[in-house]
């Protein structure tokens, strides 16, 4: 009987010291996952990333600790390279699965033919892919279409989380993450709100766009857009030859403007959404120049509609009017960034700016590739020479500094510029400019349009703003700095200014 009890007595100690240890791992388990969390926004289908970017060190995983991580270091207000800081053998890279990112299912949209539009590709860097965005929300709204919310990654967009190539290969593992939510640079509530109560389309998350459609598309769509480069590159695309692209052209003319395309699934864009497409079709925006007639000779009330690559309005673009819903048309600059940017720009000026400075952007991609080093060096000239004078007039000591020639800069200029001869021009204008202070997101961001956003707010709060070259950005960020000096357009100062 004694034997029995101890027994007993064992077996119930164990199953004691058991459920301890299986309780402490249980709750280290739960905190590990907390740390990778992310947050949700106030519409469950546009649900927002807890992180500014992916990639970050291990040790700093949100912005507002790195503000205090990284103090010191920008005090010093030393130039280091991102390249030199995504080389780092201490940075740690966080693959999140698309499933993950997106939380729980959106609420049930309303009504059973919610007709969504859907783009792979968006032109352009973040100015211009912004305003595109924007074009985009007008055209949806002429049959009630939603959009997409798509991704980003230094300064591009995306309609897929691991962007989209025209070279697929289906990998043997899924694969990860590349870009973000859109959040990483915008508001989503704030955004959404300003479409909706400015009469745009509002946009909807890609798990929508799964659900609701059933992971189909009644038509995928390419824009024969007409500038020759373009003609090339669809060749190469879709593995044709130039004189197809040309016949395509021609036949789509002769057709009221569109023709089907077959030969787009070559580019295996159904495989890399994992969507079926019932019809390719080609359109030629010179024919076809409203939303109207695109939707009701060639969409004809299709449910799900897939855009290959969406250039907005302009020249060599679409030529869709503005839709007579919209009661104010909106801007890049009238929409929100993500807060934790903004302070970030504020913390930095307070820091290292806080007694009063003048800012200087530069892009010098338009006149590097029109006019030459010689002529950009003596555009920076006059430039320092400007800034000196009213420096001196003016009795402010700091200077900021932000343009196109980090590494952390345009891409579109490091196609045709290489790392060495961007390095020198910068080199010779900072040294021009006497020494200015520059933000450094080494350490700190790790994409280049989230550092973008940075810089133009903190551009935004000096005294007076001089600019050098011109461009969608350059235009954004001024707009962001009249609208903080109500409207005083004798605050800015712009030099070599190159248009077009």
């Amino acid at each position: 009987m004694a034997r029995t009890r101890t027994k007993c007595l064992f077996l119930l100690l164990t199953s004691i010291i058991l459920y301890v240890v299986g309780s402490f791992i249980c709750l280290h388990i739960h905190d590990y996952h907390n740390e990778l969390k992310i947050g949700s926004s106030k519409d469950d289908s546009l649900v927002t990333t807890d992180l500014l970017r992916l990639t970050q060190t291990g040790s700093v995983t949100r912005v507002k600790q790195v503000f205090e991580v990284h103090g010191d270091e920008w005090k010093k207000n030393e130039f280091v390279t991102a390249d030199e800081s995504q080389n780092s053998p201490d940075i740690e890279t966080k693959h999140i699965e698309l499933t993950n990112m997106e939380g729980n299912l959106s609420p049930r949209l309303p009504g059973s033919r919610r007709k969504f539009l859907f783009v792979f590709r968006y032109y352009e860097q973040l100015g211009r892919a912004t305003s595109n965005l924007l074009d985009l929300a007008s055209f949806a709204k002429s049959k009630n279409r939603v959009l997409v919310v798509p991704y980003v990654n230094n300064s591009r967009m995306s309609g897929l989380s691991s962007g989209v190539s025209h070279n697929f290969h289906k990998p043997e593992n899924p694969p990860h993450i590349t870009y973000s939510l859109l959040s990483e640079y915008f508001n989503l509530d704030d955004l959404n709100s300003k479409l909706e109560s400015r009469g745009y389309s509002t946009m909807r998350s890609f798990r929508d766009l799964e659900s609701h459609c059933d992971k189909r598309f009644n038509i995928v769509v390419h824009f024969l857009f007409h500038d020759e480069n373009y003609q090339r590159v669809t060749a190469l695309w879709y593995r044709i030859t130039e004189e197809k692209v040309a016949t395509t052209y021609k036949e789509a003319r002769e057709r009221n403007g569109w023709v089907d395309c077959p030969f787009i699934k070559h580019s295996r864009l159904s495989k890399q959404i994992q969507f079926k497409v019932r019809r390719y079709i080609c359109v030629d925006p010179e024919v076809i120049r409203t939303a109207s007639d695109l939707e009701d000779n060639v969409l004809q009330g299709a449910k799900c509609v897939g855009i290959v690559q969406w250039r907005g309005n302009g020249p060599e673009r679409v030529h869709f009017p503005l839709d007579p819903s919209i009661t104010q048309p909106l801007r890049p600059v009238d929409l929100e960034f993500n807060s934790d940017l903004v302070e970030l720009a504020k913390k930095f000026v307070r820091e290292n700016l806080n007694e009063g400075f003048i800012g200087v952007h530069v892009r010098s991609e338009r006149h590097i590739a029109r006019k030459g080093a010689n002529v950009t060096k003596r555009c920076m000239e006059k430039l320092a020479n400007r800034v000196q004078t009213l420096r001196d007039a003016l009795s402010i000591n700091k200077v900021y500094l932000a343009s196109d020639l980090t590494d952390y800069g345009s891409d579109t200029l490091m196609n045709f510029a290489g790392t060495k001869y961007r390095r020198s021009l910068s080199a010779y204008l900072r040294e021009v400019l006497s020494k200015p202070v520059m933000f450094n997101p080494n350490g700190v961001l790790y994409d280049s349009g989230a550092t973008a956003i940075v810089e133009m707010n903190i551009l935004a709060m000096a005294t007076r703003l001089f600019t050098l070259g011109g461009g969608n950005f350059q235009e954004w960020m001024v707009g962001l700095f009249l609208r903080k000096h109500n409207h005083q357009q004798t605050r800015i100062h712009r030099i070599c200014e190159l248009k077009g």
